[in-house]
C-alpha cells in the first residue's frame, strides 16, 4: 500500500511539474498524463488490490449488463483485431482446472484497480487542463475513457464470467 501511495504522490508531482513548466493546456501535459497513468498503474494495481476487501469485487448481473450495453464487447473485439488481447492474455495466469484459479481472479482484479487508478489520474488531469485549455482537457478525458474506463469495464465483464464459472464449479 505504501508503494501505491508513493507512486501516486510522485505521479502527482510529475504532473504538477509538467503542468507548471510546459502548461496544463499543452501537448506535453496530455502526453505526460497518458504515460503516467499507464506507468503508474502498472505498479499500483496489485498493491491497491491487496488492500481492498474481496467483497468489493463482486460483479452483479446488472453491472455486467451495463458494461455490455456500453459496448465493452465491441471494445474487446477491437483489442482482438489489433492483437492486444494476445499480449494481455500471455501476461495472465492460465486456467488449469474447471474452477477459476485464485491467481487469475487476482490478475483480473489487479487490472481493474490499475485501470481505475489510471482513469482517476486522467480525470484529475483533465480538470486541471480545463483551466488552461478545453481541447487539451477533452483529449485527456477522451484518452482516459479509451485507455482506462473501457478496460475497467472489460475487467468487470471478465470477472463476472469467472464468478459464473466459479458458481457452476461449486454446484457440481
Amino acid at each position: 500500500m505504501i508503494t501505491a501511495l508513493v507512486i501516486t504522490a510522485l505521479s502527482g508531482y510529475g504532473l504538477y511539474v509538467v503542468g507548471s513548466e510546459a502548461g496544463a493546456g499543452g501537448f506535453a501535459f496530455v502526453l505526460t498524463t497518458t504515460l503516467v497513468s499507464f506507468g503508474g498503474a502498472f505498479f499500483v494495481g496489485d498493491k491497491l488490490r491487496q488492500a481492498l476487501p474481496d467483497s468489493l469485487f463482486h460483479v452483479s448481473n446488472r453491472m455486467n449488463r451495463i458494461a455490455k450495453a456500453l459496448g465493452v464487447d465491441h471494445f474487446n473485439r477491437f483489442l482482438h483485431f489489433i492483437r492486444w488481447n494476445r499480449v494481455a492474455l500471455s501476461l495472465r495466469p492460465q486456467l488449469g482446472t474447471r474452477q477459476p484459479a485464485d491467481e487469475l481472479l487476482a490478475s483480473v482484479r489487479s487490472n481493474a484497480v490499475a485501470h481505475t487508478w489510471g482513469a482517476a489520474v486522467h480525470l484529475v488531469a483533465s480538470s486541471i487542463a480545463a483551466l488552461a485549455s478545453l481541447p487539451a482537457a477533452l483529449w485527456i478525458f477522451g484518452l482516459g475513457l479509451l485507455l482506462h474506463v473501457y478496460p475497467v469495464l472489460l475487467q468487470v465483464r471478465t470477472h463476472w464470467r469467472l464468478q459464473r464459472l466459479q458458481e457452476l464449479s461449486r454446484s457440481r
